[in-house]
Formats: C-alpha cells, sequence, structure tokens
C-alpha cells in the first residue's frame, strides 16, 4: 500500500485556494508553476526549479478512472472528519517533492470534492505525479493540519490513501450581560441629561479548550455591513458602539475567523435599547 506516516503539524499550506478553480481536466496551474519556481530559487541558494513539473488534476472531472501517463502514478482517497467520521469536501491537499541534488522541485495540489460519478461520493481527492516519494498535507479551516509522507513506484496499483482530519476544539463568544448568551439590554436612566450620555458597550470573551491566547479580532455586524472590528486581548474585546438614544435595536452577528489553533466562531446577538 506504499509509504505512509501520518504526522499533525501546525503551519498551513501557503495560501490554500477557498474554492476550486474551474480549468480542465490534467491542466496545469500557471500561479503554482511560478511559485513553485520561486521556492526552489529560495530553498536552493539560487538553484534554478526543474522544468518538469506534475500537473495537477483539477477543475471539472469526468471520472476519477482517468488515464495515467507512462512514468506517473495517482495518490488519491477520501478525507474524513475524526470525529463524525463524516466526509470533508474542499480540503486543500498537496504533495511536495523537492531535490536539490536534482535540481527539481515537483507540486500538485487538489481540493477534496463531491462525484456523483464516483464510488467516494464526497471527500475525494486524486494527485497525478510522477513516481516518487511525496510530502502530502491536508489542511482546511478549523481543523488540525495533517502531514503524511507518500511513495508511489512504478507498478504499483495507486491504493487509496484515506485520511481523517481533527477538529479544533470548539470556540464559544459569551457576551456579558446577556440573557442566554442572546439577548443584551441597554436601559435608559429616567433623567433625559443621563440617558443622553447612555453608550452602548458590548463585552464578549473567547472561550476555547484550545492552547494559548486566541489571535486576530472579533467582528460584529449588521447583515454585510461591519458594526465593530475590536482585536483579542487576552481573549476578550469591548465593542462601544456610541450613543444608546441613537443606536438601532435589532439583531447583530458576532464572527470569530478562528486561526491554525482556534475555530472559528459565529453567534447572533440581539440588542435592545429599554
Amino acid at each position: 500500500m506504499g509509504d505512509n506516516y501520518p504526522g499533525r503539524g501546525r503551519v498551513p499550506p501557503l495560501h490554500p485556494p477557498e474554492s476550486r478553480p474551474q480549468m480542465p481536466l490534467r491542466s496545469f496551474r500557471r500561479s503554482a508553476v511560478a511559485l513553485t519556481a520561486a521556492g526552489a530559487l529560495a530553498l536552493g541558494g539560487g538553484v534554478a526549479a526543474s522544468t518538469t513539473f506534475a500537473s495537477a488534476e483539477t477543475g471539472q472531472r469526468s471520472t476519477p478512472a482517468a488515464v495515467i501517463a507512462p512514468g506517473y502514478a495517482q495518490i488519491k482517497g477520501q478525507v474524513t472528519d475524526a470525529e463524525t467520521g463524516k466526509p470533508i469536501d474542499d480540503v486543500f491537499t498537496m504533495a511536495t517533492r523537492f531535490s536539490l541534488k536534482k535540481r527539481e522541485l515537483i507540486r500538485a495540489s487538489d481540493l477534496s470534492y463531491a462525484n456523483p460519478d464516483n464510488t467516494i461520493a464526497h471527500g475525494y481527492y486524486v494527485l497525478h505525479l510522477p513516481h516518487g516519494k511525496y510530502d502530502v498535507s491536508y489542511y482546511k479551516k478549523d481543523y488540525e493540519l495533517l502531514m503524511s509522507k507518500v511513495r508511489r513506484t512504478q507498478g504499483q496499483k495507486n491504493p487509496f490513501v484515506d485520511v481523517e482530519l481533527v477538529p479544533l476544539p470548539e470556540s464559544k463568544l459569551q457576551v456579558k450581560g446577556a440573557k442566554k448568551n442572546k439577548v443584551l439590554t441597554v436601559t435608559l436612566p429616567k433623567n433625559k441629561k443621563k440617558a443622553k450620555k447612555k453608550n452602548v458597550v458590548v463585552k464578549v470573551a473567547l472561550k476555547s479548550k484550545a492552547e494559548g491566547k486566541a489571535p486576530g479580532k472579533l467582528v460584529l455586524k449588521d447583515g454585510g455591513r461591519t458594526v465593530g472590528s475590536e482585536k483579542l486581548r487576552n481573549d476578550k474585546v469591548t465593542f462601544k458602539l456610541g450613543k444608546a438614544v441613537t443606536f438601532d435595536s435589532g439583531t447583530y452577528t458576532l464572527v470569530y475567523g478562528g486561526s491554525d489553533e482556534f475555530r472559528s466562531a459565529e453567534q447572533d446577538l440581539t440588542i435592545r435599547i429599554k
């Protein structure tokens, strides 16, 4: 079945695509080739990359049983959630082989996807590469990065390499003073002068079992409009939203984008001025 050595890391691949590019079967990604050449120069101290690059099967697929070119093999399989066992689509998969001695850097990438013509309906990925040994990474937001080593040799039957991704610990957003963490009521003083000075302040804490402090920002949105954006400090933020007398009561959305260590989170919050 080849040599597979699973192991987890923390650094995701460079700029994983957010959506599947629509490209013909077995076409080259020009940007990936350019990046590969640049990487070879950086890693090899000025040594140019090989002109032979692996093509990645991307975009529209007909069937997974595509014809394999002589000297090439496939790294293919299914990606599933380690906790639920359910297949995962849109996992960025990249296989890389670098040799300074041979002056080559070969890289192919794919997104796991759904294909009604495939026996694996969801979470399927396939990479077409020259024979050899590759470092393969599997990355998706809100999951731990998975790294493995896969070898493909001539005459091998390209067995499936099925992998499981471990979800990051859940992130929860807790709003201070909010009823059931969903409704925050701001009460105006009866004194008109004091009422005019009353501000809308929303204090939010991010709770997670992940190690360390959560990086990034917490955003408060009203539909597509950003009402507030604050950097997390010690897993907490304070939104100062202006005078209560002019503030629009309604339902807003708290959004945390997540990171390599912390899972993203989103929560509705109704703010009432009373």
